[in-house]
């Protein structure tokens, strides 16, 4: 209740004047105009205390940076050959609703002399701390050459990782608003007081900025979750005051922390002062050797960024995948048991088991797995690998996990994002969620199904296994948006209709729930549909003691999911299935 109050109405100091530099909590008394000695304080403390900060990795050589004294756009691998690696600050806005394109993404290109508010003060901040450029998508993209526009997106996460520091504009509904205290005086609405003949004085700190970042325009739009996320960097423009976010550490300008980490009683009670709270990325892998609950929390993360993503809107249908991409890296960059996906649905792959045979020489060597979309071809493709028969993982079982998603109940129902798959969760605008799970889940899908997931309607092999074959499987993914699904249906003779209490029930006794994604979507409607064969519903994953299914709708020659299903595991029996197996095209 205390941290809740803090951070929506701030709090006093009281201090006196001789002692304040010994205090753990400083108040800062704020001016109107943004203060370059304060952020640069905070960038010198991360640059030389916080390892987990720094990374060693080239700029992308088709990299476009904007010159802030001269305003051209230069090459980042120019600048290179005349000088060491430029440092450069991004920014990470809202566009406005005319959406102007320019071709000042050329080498050399003069930018033009009326700029969006926003990028004028972002340049006059790169300046004053110290630096040289600045990369913004607007400027910075060639969006005319579509092979290099599309090469640049699936990049975001090296240019945001890449970046000393992130600039995000919080304030405002879009670029035409600015960055507040650089172009134009912020508010007067810190408290003092003091009376003259004392030397004790009260301050106030301003509430916490974290809920008007949360509540702001850019916190809706899907394409800065991941500019926040991947940055190692942040500083964050409200209309109050500035915001700091590191991978190690958080700073707020209404009150400042002492750097001495001696002033504190405990490392719980420092980190709960200055852990970054808004933007990291959870720990990937827990401190643990044990394979199941690193591939849990992998998978837990994945699926974590992927619903924090879902709450959010774009402009474009088709940036649905291509938004979120940054972010995929990442997660298939891990030494340990990366992430695979297909169209953005999660899974693992046997050849990145690592932790059977060699699980301590894996885990303390570092190394970086090349980009899913981006293998190169294997040499030896007739032999797969095959993993130890003791290993116990179901690596179909996963992937079926990945499928499970829903939506989340929300005032505006979900909608079809109509040139992606509606078995995916990029092909569908709304928030969603997973299945929880826990470090002790157990994952699995029921044997006597005979279940098998493929990308073409003659391909034996699951899709696990097609990372053997394809050359560059996201490619191949990208051209081809069915899944083929060849499984015995669950009968519609299993399905009872509760008319009294409007409910759906198996004929073992156990209730149905029932998350619909299509909007006209009730039980009755399901119930009857079922029966006609219109819909089918087929067995996903279990996830501890329920069982998920999803609910397709045949529509000429293929099907489309609808919604999820879930059950007690118990009471979802093989004698509720279909005689017959049969292949699902889904679309």
């Amino acid at each position: 209740m205390f941290n809740d109050m803090v951070s929506k109405r701030g709090f006093l100091i009281y201090h006196d004047d001789e002692n304040l530099k010994d205090c753990i909590l400083k108040p800062r008394l704020m001016t109107s105009y943004f203060n370059p000695c304060v952020v640069q304080n905070w960038l010198r403390v991360c640059l030389s205390q916080h390892k987990v900060c720094h990374i060693a990795q080239r700029l992308q050589p088709e990299l476009n940076l904007i010159h802030c004294q001269s305003r051209k756009v230069l090459k980042a691998a120019d600048i290179r050959a005349s000088s060491a690696e430029p440092e450069y600050v991004a920014l990470s806005y809202v566009w406005g609703h005319t959406l102007d394109v320019s071709k000042v993404a050329l080498d050399g290109s003069q930018l033009p002399q009326r700029l969006p508010v926003v990028i004028r003060d972002a340049m006059k901040v790169v300046l004053e701390l110290g630096y040289h450029y600045l990369w913004v998508d607007k400027y910075c993209i060639d969006k005319f050459d579509k092979g290099k526009k599309h090469e640049q997106l699936m990049n975001m996460d090296s240019v945001y990782k890449n970046a000393v520091l992130t600039i995000v504009a919080a304030a405002g509904t879009d670029e035409s608003y600015g960055l507040p205290g650089v172009s134009k005086a912020r508010p007067a609405r810190q408290l003092t007081f003091k009376k003259a003949d004392e030397r004790y004085a009260l301050m106030s700190t301003l509430p916490l900025p974290h809920s008007s970042i949360t509540k702001s325009r850019w916190a809706t739009r899907g394409w800065t979750y991941q500019e926040a996320i991947l940055s190692r960097r942040r500083l964050v423009f409200t209309d109050d005051q500035l915001y700091f976010e590191c991978d190690s550490t958080s700073r707020a300008e209404g009150f400042d922390i002492s750097p001495d980490y001696s002033h504190f009683s405990s490392a719980r009670i420092r980190d709960s002062f200055i852990r970054p709270s808004l933007f990291s990325l959870k720990q990937l892998t827990p401190i643990s050797f044990n394979g199941k609950a690193t591939r849990l929390s992998n998978f837990s993360t994945y699926v974590y960024c992927a619903e924090q993503y879902s709450k959010r809107t774009l402009t474009f249908d088709n940036d649905s995948l291509i938004a979120f991409s940054g972010i995929i890296r990442v997660l298939e960059s891990i030494a340990t048991f990366p992430v695979r996906h297909i169209w953005g649905i999660p899974f693992f792959h046997p050849d990145d088991d690592n932790l059977a045979d060699d699980q301590l020489w894996m885990t303390y060597q570092s190394f970086q797995l090349p980009p899913f979309w981006k293998s190169p071809a294997l040499k030896d493709i007739s032999v797969p690998k095959i993993p130890p028969p003791d290993s116990g993982v179901d690596y179909l079982a996963y992937l079926m996990l990945g499928l499970c998603w829903r939506h989340s109940p929300s005032a505006n129902p979900p909608r079809r994002r109509r040139d992606l798959p509606s078995w995916s969760w990029t092909g569908w605008e709304g928030p969603l969620t997973w299945p929880e799970l826990t470090g002790n889940s157990v994952i699995g899908c029921s044997t006597w199904a005979g279940t098998t997931i493929s990308l073409g309607p003659n391909n034996s092999e699951s899709v696990p296994a097609l990372y053997h074959k394809g050359t560059d499987t996201h490619l191949l993914t990208q051209s081809n948006k069915s899944l083929y699904v060849r499984t015995s249906p669950i009968s519609h003779k299993a399905f009872i209709f509760n008319e009294g209490a409007c409910s759906l029930a198996l004929s073992t006794g156990s209730e149905v729930k029932l998350y619909g994604s299509k909007n006209d979507l009730d039980v009755p409607k399901v119930f009857k549909r079922i029966q006609s064969e219109r819909y089918k519903v087929i067995k996903l994953a279990t996830i501890d003691e329920d069982a998920y299914m999803m609910l397709i709708k045949r529509y000429r020659n293929a099907y489309y999911r609808i919604g999820t299903m879930a059950v007690p595991d118990r009471s979802l029996t093989s004698s509720l299935l279909a005689s017959k197996v049969k292949t699902y095209k889904l679309r």
